[in-house]
């Protein structure tokens, strides 16, 4: 069962914007350059859903639609940036799509640890771009079928209405963890948040937090229940701290 998270919220040159928007409102399909960049930054809140799914956080659906690839990188968020959301530190960027049919990536393998559903995954009639390229352009999924079929590709500099922006997030780590400091740890299908109790060579003791959303499928591999309540995490598995939001 798909662990699902409520977590920020969509900004476009500043202002709250709905999942679904279009990046260039005014601008019909083309493939020109692009003019007059409209800023994307997250913002606190709960507007957006996110899939905690194989260590990351996949956003359940497109966020921004009429946008190309180019739109995307112009602003570092193919590859990557650091960004913070409700003092969560997070490497944003794109999927990793696969440059060909059957090679292994992390949306198919996102999909193989929930469901293709599309109630789930939002992925009919709309296209979402990926990090790499084939000869016929840059790799996208959705729309028909939800995995990469080996044939779509689409000029990066390409907007319309059903090409879209769905972004990953990565938890970045602590330099050193602090008792009493908030802290969160994401696993396969766990994203824990809680107040860090004690730091040891190995674990990091947590009070989880209300609301904490602990998957039985990461007991034993991301952390342990204690008979207080509390939790021990193995510190190797990303275990973060967080900034003041």
């Amino acid at each position: 069962m798909a662990t699902l998270l409520k977590l920020g919220s969509l900004l476009l040159d500043g202002t709250c914007t709905k999942p679904g928007a279009w990046y260039r409102e005014n601008t019909p399909i083309s493939s020109g350059p692009a003019e007059g960049l409209r800023e994307i930054s997250f913002g606190s809140g709960k507007d957006l859903v996110w899939v905690v799914v194989n260590g990351l956080l996949i956003a359940d659906r497109t966020l921004l639609v009429n946008i190309s690839w180019n739109d995307i990188n112009e602003r570092n968020l193919v590859f990557g940036k650091e960004i913070s959301i409700d003092g969560y530190r997070f490497w944003c960027r794109l999927l990793k799509l696969g440059e060909y049919q059957d090679e292994p990536n992390e949306w198919d393998a996102a999909l193989d640890a929930t469901q293709e559903n599309n109630g789930l995954w939002h992925w009919r009639n709309i296209f979402f771009w990926g990090q790499e390229q084939r000869p016929e352009g840059r790799v996208m999924c959705g729309y028909y079928l939800p995995r990469n079929i080996g044939e779509t590709g689409r000029s990066p500099s390409t907007r319309c209405p059903d090409c879209g922006y769905r972004p990953v997030l990565e938890l970045l780590p602590s330099d050193h963890l602090v008792a009493g400091s908030k802290v969160s740890a994401v696993g396969r299908q766990t994203f824990l948040t809680g107040t860090l109790l004690d730091v040891t060579e190995y674990d990091a003791i947590i009070k989880p937090a209300r609301g904490a959303k602990l998957a039985e499928l990461d007991t034993g591999t991301l952390y342990a229940k204690l008979p207080d309540g509390t939790v021990a995490v193995d510190r190797s598995q990303m275990v973060v701290q967080m900034k003041e939001a």
